[in-house]
């Protein structure tokens, strides 16, 4: 009896998160935009990256980027 009850909250817990949750993200505004500035453009073109392809002025038109850095201190 007692598993039937959990999967029973469990059900409930995924459809109310599903009926309250998501609908906030996809009508979150979508026309705010990140801009890079171009003295940072400038240093991440001069950086040598520890994964993947170098950077060029290329790289920056019409693709959205993502940017990781990561430190450990």
């Amino acid at each position: 009896m007692g598993n039937n009850s959990t999967k029973l909250r469990y059900f409930l817990f995924l459809l109310l998160f599903n009926i309250f949750f998501i609908p906030s993200v996809t009508q979150a505004e979508t026309n705010k935009t990140l801009n890079l500035s171009q003295n940072l453009k400038d240093i991440l073109i001069k950086s040598n990256p520890i994964l993947g392809k170098n950077i060029t002025k290329a790289t920056f038109t019409d693709i959205p980027i993502l940017i990781t850095f990561f430190a450990s201190w």
